[in-house]
């Protein structure tokens, strides 16, 4: 359902798309999500972070894949866990190309 209402509204605010087969798997509040890119064979986790300046800065590769991911929260070692308040994660850069459409 969160995705449909995802893609609903960036097809409303085209400032803010939301790419085609990303899908929400964890909400961290604030509107933040983890996601999985389920286009990519890895399936690498991104963060949305909605309160950037801009929505090319609003998404950072959480995780190369699903399982590392996983395996992180498991673990108790995500960013998102007191004791990495110092991780720094990329941004992701196929964001543009993901919500441009071919003309």
């Amino acid at each position: 359902m969160q995705y449909l209402a995802n893609r609903e509204s960036g097809r409303k605010d085209p400032d803010w798309p939301w790419p085609e087969g990303v899908l929400p798997i964890s909400h961290w509040g604030c509107a933040m999500y983890a996601c999985v890119d389920c286009h990519a064979p890895e399936a690498p986790v991104l963060l949305f972070e909605p309160n950037a300046d801009t929505s090319d800065q609003a998404w950072y590769v959480d995780a190369p894949s699903l399982e590392l991911w996983l395996h992180s929260w498991v673990e108790g070692t995500g960013w998102y866990e007191e004791t990495n308040d110092d991780m720094d994660m990329a941004p992701w850069t196929d964001f543009r190309i993901r919500t441009t459409r071919a003309s």
